[in-house]
């Protein structure tokens, strides 16, 4: 093997910005916030697209971004081991994932 073709993705790359938006908006929008919607009225759905336009259209667009910098599978662990070494990428994947994952348990 040459050493061009380790360095190459082996997924192919569909997602566009529209389609990561939408994937970071279901990721938050689930049955659990229903309830504080309906509570809160109208307002809510001025809050979404705040919260479109401010977080998650800039956050698909760094997404994008560091995709295209950064070409290979393993996502924000990669991105954070080439910027900042082994140890900054471990923490990023190994340390904040198992956590995350636990607090959203309820």
């Amino acid at each position: 093997m040459s050493a061009t073709a380790d360095n190459q993705p082996h997924l192919k790359r569909v997602l566009g910005r529209f389609d990561l938006v939408l994937l970071f908006v279901v990721a938050v929008f689930n049955l659990n916030v229903v309830p504080s919607i309906a509570a809160n009225g109208g307002v809510t759905v001025w809050l979404w697209i705040i919260a479109l336009l401010l977080f998650f259209w800039p956050q698909g667009i760094a997404v994008i971004e560091l995709a295209h910098r950064y070409p290979g599978e393993g996502g924000v662990y990669l991105w954070a081991k080439e910027v900042f070494g082994d140890f900054h990428g471990f923490l990023s994947a190994g340390v904040t994932g198992p956590i995350t994952c636990s607090t959203c348990r309820q």
